[in-house]
């Protein structure tokens, strides 16, 4: 809540009322960054495998993509899966709102972000 607080009172009209930068805002989010990576190297034990994160899952076969595509509804499928799915329908599988195009478009950040874990673990 202290984030949500933060930003709220950073959006103000008046740049008087707007917290500093460096004495009220910088402080937060070090703090928070500093929590969120003790909470995260407190999960990974070296002893449990570590599940993949789960935007690295497509979201049809639940698995993890190797070839990541990002379609009209701005969801990413693994590409072969989102192929099989366009064959037959013309909707999002996640929201089964009409597509505005069937393109396709390689998630390249994603693909790298993917390979990058696989690697690591």
């Amino acid at each position: 809540t202290e984030l949500a607080h933060l930003a709220l009172s950073c959006r103000d009209i008046n740049s008087d009322t707007r917290p500093d930068l460096g004495s009220q805002v910088w402080p937060v989010l070090e703090r928070l960054r500093t929590h969120c990576e003790a909470s995260l190297s407190s999960r990974s034990s070296p002893e449990e495998p570590s599940q993949p994160p789960p935007h690295f899952l497509c979201p049809i076969s639940q698995e993890i993509m190797q070839d990541p595509h990002v379609a009209a509804d701005g969801f990413t499928y693994e590409a072969e899966e989102i192929r099989l799915w366009l064959s037959d329908h013309d909707t999002s599988p996640m929201t089964n709102l009409q597509l505005s195009t069937l393109n396709l478009f390689p998630n390249q950040v994603l693909r790298s972000m993917i390979q990058e874990w696989r690697q690591s673990h």
